[in-house]
């Protein structure tokens, strides 16, 4: 009788899950109250994808094109805050990557990160309160997102696009953040205006 094959390691969890260094699971809420800092250590996907496909995309280029690509800003407009992408880009410890990000935030609104306004060179959070409207929205990106980029000056904008911020999709049939589809497509001119401006349309 063949051997049983050992078990996959790290194992796949659900939202709000980490494998610590032994194996075992623990809730990463309880974690985050008794440290005063993330615990990114040992983190696995956290219940959305096993890879992160634009922080790879970033690495790539800026490894497979440097001639070209010397500077990459990655910009998430999605419903929930990419954390994960977030602590990918910051712990490469460079300052030749760029993260913005505009997402909804209230209290224990998953994933209870990114909750507060941040604007630094390599990195803008910006949460939005439920119910936030397309014209807020895009107010937003205009007033925090586009001069970072515009001072950061890349050669490559990546997309990191969400659609649940849309008005009639999660966590509710009333929207958290009250996109429209125009709202997607008035964000990706902007974004297409970014890139001619600054990285030859890429």
């Amino acid at each position: 009788k063949p051997p049983k094959p050992p078990p996959l390691k790290p194992p796949l969890q659900p939202p709000l899950q980490k494998q610590s260094s032994v194996g075992s699971t623990s809730d990463a809420s309880t974690e985050r109250a008794s440290s005063p800092t993330p615990l990114i250590k040992d983190r696995c996907g956290q219940g959305f994808c096993l890879l992160n496909n634009v922080a790879i995309a970033a690495k790539y280029a800026l490894l497979q094109h440097a001639a070209a690509v010397r500077r990459v800003a990655i910009i998430d407009w999605d419903l929930h805050h990419g954390n994960g992408t977030e602590e990918i880009v910051r712990s490469w410890g460079c300052d030749n990557v760029l993260y913005a990000s505009l997402h909804g935030a209230e209290q224990f609104f998953y994933p209870e990160t990114g909750t507060a306004l941040q604007l630094e060179p390599t990195l803008v959070n910006v949460p939005l309160a439920r119910g936030t409207p397309p014209d807020e929205y895009l107010a937003a990106f205009d007033r925090y997102v586009v001069p970072a980029i515009d001072a950061f000056r890349p050669d490559l904008l990546l997309l990191s696009c969400g659609f649940d911020a849309h008005r009639d999709d999660a966590p509710d049939l009333s929207g958290f953040i009250r996109l429209e589809v125009e709202t997607y497509t008035a964000l990706t001119a902007r974004a297409a205006a970014l890139a001619k401006r600054h990285c030859g349309g890429r």
